[in-house]
């Protein structure tokens, strides 16, 4: 969660739009979006790890069918296909396009991690932790969307990506401690 912290700050001095220069007498800077990017991708790794940890240290008591992962996989795809080229012919913003691309498969991973989790650990923790990923993957498409894609900020943007960053990283947390 440090980790996401960080990434919020460093988002929250990114720019919006051409006339945001400043927050709280911060000048902000359009570099910090890939400070900001390097903190989800370490706070996404440090989920995997977690998540990885309950599944080794458990024993799986149902299958998880492969399909169950097909649609994370083409959900990034998709993404990739929707960001890369949005990002790549912007010229302030094509130095991002690998890192978009790096962090989106390591937030899939996140999210197939989590779903990995079936199984291994109670019903309720498994529920939590999976919805809590798969709604911090919504929130992410929403920044990169707001950041990335769109020429203007996405009207109620921050309402949006913080409301739906906050519930998925409280569901996580307590999907977790369901399962201490």
């Amino acid at each position: 969660f440090l980790f996401s912290w960080m990434g919020d700050v460093s988002l929250m001095l990114t720019p919006e739009t051409i006339t945001d220069t400043h927050f709280l007498f911060i000048p902000k800077s359009k570099y910090l979006f890939l400070a900001g990017l390097g903190s989800f991708l370490l706070a996404q790794v440090c989920f995997i790890l977690t998540y990885r940890h309950e599944v080794q240290s458990g024993s799986r008591k149902k299958t998880l069918p492969w399909l169950w992962f097909a649609p994370l996989y083409i959900y990034w795809i998709m993404m990739v296909y929707t960001l890369a080229p949005a990002v790549y012919h912007n010229p302030e913003k094509s130095a991002a396009t690998i890192p978009v691309i790096i962090y989106a498969a390591v937030l899939i991973g996140m999210c197939a991690s989590a779903l990995n989790r079936y199984g291994y650990v109670s019903q309720i923790s498994f529920m939590l932790v999976f919805t809590g990923a798969c709604i911090f993957v919504l929130s992410d498409s929403l920044i990169a969307f707001n950041y990335l894609v769109y020429p203007q900020p996405m009207p109620m943007a921050g309402v949006w990506i913080f409301g739906t960053y906050a519930l998925a990283e409280i569901l996580m947390a307590e999907g977790v401690l369901q399962n201490q």
